[in-house]
């Protein structure tokens, strides 16, 4: 058995920790949702680990926005409350990002993902857009980048 050991290089500001936590969870999300051909004719993609994962980025994003609008990162998963919680003006710029009026009741739609997803075992039946979560977190990713722009992300500010 191989052991693997990862070291931090220095602790991050709360900000941009939780910015890479969000984009860690939201790339373990896309990778569950992907399609791994098991067979030549059978696929198979574990999507309850992709909503939890993509749940999770939401949540850290919003404790993100949080962190930006006041410097604190609240507690909790449920994301209407985090959402709720958002300043004002932070819930009107993240409705213009999102592109629609109706971020509040999609955040409400997928509000208890992280913790139902997690538990799917004790429920007989659940049903989620996963779209809805995807959409959610790059919407908070768009916003987070143009309220922090110094963050730093692989990839977008050449940052290696």
């Amino acid at each position: 058995m191989s052991i693997s050991h990862v070291q931090m290089m220095g602790k991050p500001t709360l900000e941009q920790g939780l910015l890479n936590q969000a984009i860690g969870f939201f790339n373990g999300g896309s990778r569950c949702m992907a399609d791994i051909s098991i067979t030549p004719t059978v696929t198979n993609s574990p999507v309850s680990p992709a909503l939890v994962c993509y749940a999770f980025s939401v949540e850290l994003y919003l404790k993100l926005l949080h962190a930006i609008s006041s410097g604190i990162a609240p507690r909790g998963h449920k994301l209407d409350e985090l959402y709720g919680s958002l300043p004002d003006e932070t819930r009107a710029k993240l409705a213009t990002v999102y592109g629609t009026s109706e971020l509040a009741v999609h955040v409400g739609s997928v509000s208890g993902a992280f913790v139902e997803w997690r538990y799917q075992h004790e429920h007989e039946a659940l049903s989620i857009n996963p779209q809805i979560l995807i959409n959610i977190a790059k919407a908070y990713h768009r916003l987070a980048r143009q309220l922090k722009p110094e963050l730093k992300v692989f990839g977008e500010n050449n940052v290696v």
